[in-house]
């Protein structure tokens, strides 16, 4: 029995050992990963902000190009170097995009494994955390493991690891769609006007050709 309680005791001095360790270790993680986004916000910002045009540029001209059949002086080389333009911006931006989400994810999954584990609720019976009734029914380590789950929780709260340009937005999978809706929106306003244009352009030469062909000699 003396034997089962040690080995018990060992046991959970153990798992506090290990939870006070993990702590430190995701405090320390919490710390240089804000330190991170604090040195690259700026250029998180201006390369978005390059991102976003170029691929609003580059689009306009493949679309110009292959359904429009416009600027025909520009040679393939060039069409070349306009799609790989596009390309690599788009990819560029999803890396940066899916990194950031998966380690704020994975830093998030931390909380959801510890509640999993221990429930600070329900403990053997105990429907809220009470200090008295704890030691009572649980005895000294365990409430100080529940403690120390209690402590690693709130860091857990208060560490919300998220990947910012300046504030300005957080960059997570959501910004693609904010991205690519606004390219979008862009594209089509801009398009209606080049439509407008090129269709005004066409009347006016019709109209010209027109006007010679009944001119009397």
């Amino acid at each position: 029995m003396i034997s089962c309680f040690r080995s018990a005791l060992a046991q959970k001095n153990i798992i506090l050992t290990l939870l006070q360790k993990i702590g430190d270790k995701h405090h320390e993680l919490c710390t240089i990963t804000k330190q991170l986004n604090k040195a690259y916000a700026v250029q998180m910002l201006l390369f978005m902000i390059q991102a976003f045009l170029i691929i609003i540029i580059m689009s306009f001209y493949l679309i110009k190009m292959y359904l429009l059949n416009s600027f025909q002086e520009i040679t393939p080389n060039e069409k070349i170097v306009y799609i790989n333009t596009l390309t690599f911006q788009i990819s560029l931006v999803f890396i940066i995009v899916l990194i950031c989400s998966s380690t704020s994810k994975e830093a998030r999954k931390a909380g959801i494994l510890l509640h999993n584990l221990v429930s600070l609720n329900s403990v053997n019976g105990v429907e809220s955390f009470d200090i008295e009734v704890s030691f009572t029914l649980l005895g000294l380590p365990t409430l100080f493991l529940l403690l120390q789950v209690a402590c690693f929780s709130l860091q857990l709260l208060h560490h919300n690891v998220k990947f910012t340009a300046c504030r300005l937005f957080v960059v997570d999978e959501t910004l693609l769609y904010t991205i690519f809706g606004a390219a979008t929106t862009y594209l089509v306003i801009v398009l209606q006007f080049e439509f407008g244009i090129s269709t005004a352009s066409n009347a006016a030469n019709e109209l010209k050709s027109a006007a010679q062909t009944i001119k009397p000699q």
